[in-house]
């Protein structure tokens, strides 16, 4: 059974909050674009610049988040609060 964490992420330019459900093995990089995409579906009048790469920092600590690592080896825990740039 794959391992999930609940995570509130704060997105910037729609100016709201979505809570995620993430493997924790699943890496940055991938969750991020499923992300984006997810919330692309969802507001259907957003685009997303192919030219820009989206990033999650931790709120906590202020540090961007490692793309090629996974939430468990950076420590990220059930409900930490991550902002989607």
């Amino acid at each position: 059974m794959v391992d999930k964490i609940s995570l509130n992420i704060k997105v910037l330019s729609l100016n709201l909050e979505h809570n995620f459900f993430v493997p924790s093995e699943m890496n940055v990089s991938n969750a991020t674009g499923l992300i984006v995409q997810s919330l692309g579906e969802e507001y259907p009048g957003t685009r997303q610049s192919t030219m820009r790469k989206n990033v999650l920092i931790q709120m906590s600590t202020g540090k961007v988040l490692n793309p090629g690592c996974s939430f468990k080896q950076l420590g990220i825990v059930q409900g930490e609060k991550l902002l989607l740039v």
